[in-house]
């Protein structure tokens, strides 16, 4: 049986940020963090499954990323880069513990909202453990992916067609 506990929650930059730490049976009093970020209604990406991609041209150097580049999972930029034609994969869109693992529109999950949707990430990889992923460690790469999206949102708009008068 799995038992959740929110670490924390704040407001950074228009967005909310939630850690959570699960602990199950099977961990033996040890467990792993997950982190969430709810986006304000406004952004582009509210409703885009993390399994979607975008087809960005801005965003295409990203293909080119490795795993020692960032702390994506590996599977994810191998899949995304076979993936190539279709776009590109939010999965690795975002340089985040792990990838994205988790995106869904909820009013009660990971924490009560007024119906966020959620990207979110888990510390459950096989080398991750509680006092190496701490709570702070969680914080940081919240604060990173806010602060991504936020730049994915700029990238956009200098693509935008300006607005004709």
């Amino acid at each position: 049986m799995s038992k959740q506990r929110i670490e924390f929650t704040e407001e950074y930059k228009r967005f909310t940020l939630v850690s959570t730490f699960y602990n199950s049976d099977y961990t033996e009093g040890e467990g792993h963090r997950c982190g969430y970020v709810g986006l304000p209604a406004e952004h582009s990406l509210n409703d885009i499954d993390y399994n979607d991609t975008v087809d960005h041209e801005a965003f295409k150097h990203l293909l080119g990323r490795t795993v020692e580049d960032g702390r994506a999972f590996w599977l994810g930029i191998f899949c995304a880069k076979v993936l190539e034609e279709e776009g590109i994969s939010i999965r690795i869109l975002f340089d985040v513990h792990g990838g994205i693992t988790y995106s869904d529109r909820s009013s009660t999950y990971p924490v009560p909202s007024d119906n966020l949707f959620w990207y979110g990430f888990d510390c459950a990889h096989l080398d991750n453990h509680p006092s190496i992923q701490t709570e702070e460690y969680v914080r940081k790469e919240l604060h990173s992916f806010a602060d991504q999206l936020i730049e994915y949102e700029s990238i956009l708009a200098a693509k935008e067609p300006p607005d004709e008068a």
